[in-house]
């Protein structure tokens, strides 16, 4: 073959790779860009999420907004854990490194992803228009999980774990799961000036004195106010008796009112077979900038999961839970429990006790037994 051949063979080998390479180009999809439906929900906004629509197999219910605060409907309008629906709308923007795994109905099964047994997810904004569906299957090894938008076939594998929730733990998936187990916190830095306590037949009111108060010596109350000496606060019973009350005991209460847990909701039209016709008791706390709240105990009964609770609803919302039972030892004490322990007098030492003692078989000088002559004693050496 001649120079010339050779020389044209090379220049067409060479045109040959640069149209190949431009073709591949042109072909070429980056890894990391994410499909549509992907994209949708990194940018969503969870501030226009009105509703959102949870289901596995025959179970379904919706998470609704209420002002600042999400509501579950399904649930006589009971409280939602607002920090758990918004952390479960904000991982949806974090999603990231989309890897497709399947394309094709049959694929679906293997991931978890079909539409009857799948997480259903569907988002409606305000005016009730879905906003985006998509299926939640299984756990892809360790901070991933298998999605699949609605109305696709694909399957991606993405970053995070979006089943990373208590809520969404278990066979099945439950309305009672995203219940707010929180039914009332006393505000942040109030001061409780009053409480007010009704346990059984007891009624203890509780004042705070921001100083000590001058007992009277015969210990008996009259009707005057109580007043203050010195400096320290302290808790004093003003009702049925005016004494010292245990600041520990008080502070507990208080403490207590910071964390009222509750752990499920209950029908408010049963209010009166509940017992709150008769409540078995109630606190109430007066706060320093005039704010009130009363939380009222019904009858005791059995929790659904097992344990001892017993029915409570904050006074002015129609709202009622379970708590444990402990909830109510915890803020509702007895007129003894809240008495101040006063110090026992320090006993007096008597001639006896300065004497020592002696064997039992001797005798005490200058019993009639043992006479001693002269007032003097004898003592053998």
């Amino acid at each position: 073959m001649n120079p010339k051949s050779i020389t044209i063979m090379l220049l067409l080998i060479i045109a040959s790779a640069a149209l190949l390479y431009v073709n591949q180009e042109q072909d070429y999809t980056a890894p990391t860009k994410d499909p549509k439906g992907i994209v949708s929900l990194k940018s969503l906004n969870p501030e226009i999420v009105e509703v959102i629509e949870l289901g596995r197999g025959e179970q379904a219910f919706e998470i609704k907004r209420s002002g600042t605060a999400w509501i579950l409907p399904s649930l006589w309008d009971s409280m939602a854990d607002s920090e758990e629906v918004m952390s479960f709308l904000s991982d949806l923007k974090t999603i990231s490194e989309a890897e497709e795994r399947g394309r094709s109905t049959a694929s679906h099964e293997t991931f978890n992803v079909a539409a009857q047994n799948a997480i259903r997810v569907s988002l409606k904004d305000p005016d009730l228009n879905p906003i985006i569906g998509f299926y939640l299957g299984k756990v892809d090894g360790t901070g991933r999980t298998f999605i699949r938008i609605a109305g696709e076939d694909k399957v991606y594998s993405v970053k995070p774990n979006l089943l990373r929730r208590a809520a969404f733990a278990g066979a099945e998936l439950r309305a009672e799961s995203w219940f707010k187990k929180l039914l009332y916190q006393l505000p942040a830095k109030s001061e409780v000036r009053q409480l007010i306590v009704n346990n059984g037949s007891e009624r203890i009111v509780l004042d705070w004195i921001p100083g000590e108060i001058q007992e009277e010596e015969s210990g008996e109350s009259d009707d005057s106010d109580l007043v203050k000496v010195g400096s320290d606060p302290q808790w004093w019973i003003s009702e049925p008796e005016k004494t010292r009350a245990d600041d520990n005991t008080v502070k507990g209460m208080i403490s207590s009112l910071k964390n009222v847990r509750c752990e499920e909701p209950l029908d408010p039209s049963s209010a009166e077979s509940l017992g709150f016709g008769e409540p078995s008791g109630s606190i109430t706390a007066l706060l320093a900038n005039g704010g009130k709240v009363t939380l009222e105990f019904a009858a005791d009964r059995e929790l659904s999961l097992g344990g001892e609770g017993v029915a409570v609803r904050i006074q002015g919302d129609t709202r009622i839970v379970v708590s444990r039972l402990w909830v109510k030892t915890n803020l509702l004490k007895s007129l003894e429990e809240l008495k101040a322990v006063r110090p026992a007098a320090p006993e007096l030492l008597t001639p006896d006790l300065l004497t020592p003692t002696l064997e039992k078989t001797s005798e005490t000088p200058g019993s009639p037994e043992n006479p001693v002559s002269n007032g003097d004693s004898t003592e053998e050496g």
